[in-house]
């Protein structure tokens, strides 16, 4: 059995994450290649794709979910972002600055870390950290 597939966006025009898809915004399968992506209409009409991210099938220690984009604190204090790696065909860690990137399950598991916010609202959690 295969993990659970469940996205959330970012939606930047309300600054907020979308969590679920109920009429607003709704996802998409391109039939060619199998890529996924959300989109929905603005209330002026405009077209608004925010990006998507996946769940990674995991939690944290605290029992959160881990998408794409969110910084986890690992055991050594050091805040990492989770990526998606099309080269690797996996979830990865990563950390600015650094040539560090490891598949998710080599440098820590789950239950290790914390996530302590996203890219989108806390950025600023890696840049004190630099």
């Amino acid at each position: 059995m295969g993990r659970q597939l469940k996205f959330r966006a970012w939606d930047s025009e309300q600054n907020k994450m979308i969590f679920t898809f109920d009429g607003e915004y709704k996802i998409m399968v391109n039939s060619e290649d199998c890529t996924v992506f959300c989109g929905g209409h603005l209330p002026n009409g405009d077209w608004n794709e925010p990006p998507l991210m996946q769940f990674i099938g995991l939690t944290d220690k605290k029992g959160n979910e881990i998408f794409e984009g969110d910084i986890v604190k690992t055991n050594t204090d050091k805040a990492m972002v989770i990526c998606w790696s099309d080269r690797h065909a996996s979830f990865t860690i990563e950390r600015e600055g650094w040539a560090f990137r490891h598949y998710f399950g080599e440098a820590m598991e789950a239950n290790e870390c914390e996530i302590v916010g996203n890219v989108y609202e806390n950025w600023d959690v890696l840049q004190h950290e630099a």
